[in-house]
């Protein structure tokens, strides 16, 4: 059987997430902006080389997260991409690279391999952070 690039996905996400909208598979950052707004620049440094899903995570029926993660080619692409991402747009990241945002949601953001892990949208540092840390192990299974 023929192993898919959404079968890959699906086991770097943990068992335990409930969504809230189904996860979204794409390439381009236009794609990503049709979904979710991050920037009217390419801070992510996405084109067809990468591989990207978008998910809103339901924590519980008032509170959800919004979780994206980047696969690159390489290792050095998905470091590029995290330092523009956490310049331009996580200028007062905390040594966590986390920021609470204005509307008091905290967005954090790792590299990991050849992925960007970024929850947005998350109503506490810990969820995101714990989020996170599910994936990098999935990742490096």
């Amino acid at each position: 059987k023929k192993v898919t690039k959404k079968m890959v996905w699906l086991n770097i996400l943990p068992d335990d997430l409930q969504f809230k909208i189904p996860p979204k598979y794409f390439h381009h950052q236009h794609c990503l902006r049709t979904h979710y707004y991050v920037s009217d620049d390419n801070i992510l440094h996405m084109d067809s080389s990468v591989n990207a899903i978008l998910a809103q995570i339901e924590i519980s029926e008032l509170k959800s997260e919004t979780l994206l993660i980047i696969e690159y080619p390489k290792a050095i692409d998905a470091s590029k991409a995290f330092r523009s991402f956490t310049s331009k747009y996580l200028p007062d990241a905390d040594n966590e690279n986390c920021a609470m945002m204005d509307d008091s949601s905290f967005v954090c953001v790792c590299a990991e391999n050849n992925h960007i892990i970024a929850v947005f949208d998350s109503p506490t540092k810990e969820y995101a952070i714990d989020l996170s840390e599910k994936i990098k192990v999935n990742i490096n299974k």
